[in-house]
């Protein structure tokens, strides 16, 4: 996985939820977060809220009407109170964290149990075997393609 530019405004969703720096039609553009949970923005945070003010604006969903925010952007300050986890890259299983790796993944082939290809057996086929890039979990193994 490439690197983000931390800086580079992004007109589109943000991949999962989370607080993000996000660009507005206020100045100070810079020190404008919002909690994404998925589907909408909440109202804005700033750098200068104390945790419970940035709570209680992470609860409330802007309706999409009155909803200033323009774009998002990568940016996360090194400091912050809550670090970002991309979910991406923590595995399902055990909660480590994913790293790029390699698999082997073997094809699977089928055959039709009666002839008429409704119902068909699947069976994996070792002479197809292809790499592919996945994630591989540090601690237990567990692979996913990302």
């Amino acid at each position: 996985m490439t690197k983000p530019d931390p800086l580079e405004w992004i007109p589109s969703p943000p991949p999962f939820r989370g607080w993000w720096n996000v660009s507005t039609s206020l100045p100070n553009e810079s020190y404008c977060w919002s909690w994404w949970d998925g589907k909408r923005w909440s109202m804005l945070a700033f750098d200068f809220d104390n945790p419970a003010e940035a709570a209680k604006s992470a609860r409330v969903p802007v309706h999409p009407i009155f909803n200033q925010i323009t774009e998002w952007r990568w940016y996360y300050p090194d400091n912050a109170r809550v670090p970002r986890i991309d979910p991406r890259t923590i595995c399902r299983k055990c909660g480590a964290p994913m790293r790029p790796g390699k698999a082997i993944v073997t094809l699977a082939t089928g055959t039709s149990d009666f002839g008429d290809g409704d119902v068909a057996t699947m069976s994996p086929d070792p002479s197809k075997p292809k790499m592919i890039d996945c994630l591989k979990c540090e601690q237990c193994g567990w692979s996913v393609t990302p």
